[in-house]
């Protein structure tokens, strides 16, 4: 009994010595790329955006909209 306790014993150390090494490689380097892809993402998106708001405001109805609003409030000042 004594032998199996012993066996047991020793590899449960070396499973733990084994998750102890493996964790501190995982925490010394964070996900440093993760960050840089969460920035590309949002970039992508920001420009893709701005593409659809230029293609909006640039289209005549919303353009002739925009000059009506604008003479609008600049004969209210005025």
């Amino acid at each position: 009994m004594t032998a199996l306790y012993v066996r047991i014993s020793q590899a449960m150390d070396s499973g733990v010595r084994a998750l102890h090494v493996r964790l501190s490689v995982v925490l010394a380097r964070p996900e440093s790329g993760a960050i840089t892809a969460e920035y590309a993402v949002i970039m992508v998106a920001a420009a893709t955006l701005a593409g659809v708001l230029l293609a909006i405001v640039k289209s005549p109805s919303t353009r002739t909209l925009l000059m009506g609003l604008v003479k609008k409030a600049l004969s209210a000042v005025g």
